[in-house]
């Protein structure tokens, strides 16, 4: 692992151990907040998107913006920064509604197609208590990782009004200018912090990934 390269493929079992090691990361750090890491949408695109793009050597980018988010029984919550907010905030902490997640423009048979990464999937229970959702019947999963095409669900008739949805019909996430722009500077602005953990990440990884590897030897032997 301390020369990875562009053969990296990420295949179900890479991607959980990439997933398996970002929660990690952020759990170690966030443990002694009230919420953990639930919260912690930005942290999570931002190391997210550059420890993919170190692994692959492609780009990878930590986007903000809108949400809706099903948490089953026809039970939907839309998560977005309202005209006020996007107006007036001069850092991302004046926004108090939005999402984080990361993008990438993949390139596959002479085709091209957006991919979504989302490592907070796994706290959509908690969030759902969050925001008081009764009876929640979510589908327990760590992270999204798939195309954005095969994500364009319709919106929820009661959305169709909300600003920030009006000429929409699908699609449950869109990318916002100002929200990212606020973003990337936060991530600037923190550059020295965000190479630390990136560091610290990837080591993690390697770690993981060398302990699998010895078991497997040692499993081999046996």
């Amino acid at each position: 692992m301390n020369n990875i390269n562009d053969s990296v493929i990420f295949d179900p079992w890479m991607k959980d151990q990439i997933d398996a090691a970002v929660s990690a990361l952020m759990h170690q750090t966030y443990q002694h907040k009230t919420y953990g890491a639930a919260l912690k949408c930005a942290e999570y695109a931002i190391l997210g998107a550059r420890l993919l793009t170190t692994l692959s050597k492609r780009p990878y980018f930590a986007v903000a913006g809108s949400q809706i988010v099903g948490f089953g029984n026809d039970q939907f919550e839309l998560i977005s920064p309202s005209r006020r907010e996007r107006r007036n905030a001069k850092k991302l902490a004046d926004i108090q509604s939005y999402h984080c997640w990361i993008e990438c423009q993949q390139h596959e048979d002479g085709s091209t197609h957006l991919e979504y990464i989302d490592f907070t999937s796994r706290y959509d229970r908690q969030i759902a208590q969050l925001l008081r959702v009764p009876d929640a019947n979510i589908a327990e999963e760590n992270y999204l990782w798939d195309r954005a095409d095969t994500l364009d669900y319709p919106i929820p008739q009661r959305f169709l009004q909300h600003p920030s949805v009006i000429g929409r019909s699908h699609g449950w996430r869109w990318k916002d200018p100002v929200c990212t722009r606020l973003l990337r500077a936060y991530e600037k602005n923190n550059e020295a912090y965000f190479r630390q953990q990136s560091a610290e990440l990837l080591q993690l990884l390697t770690r993981q990934i060398e302990t699998f590897m010895q078991s497997q030897q040692q499993h081999c032997l046996n």
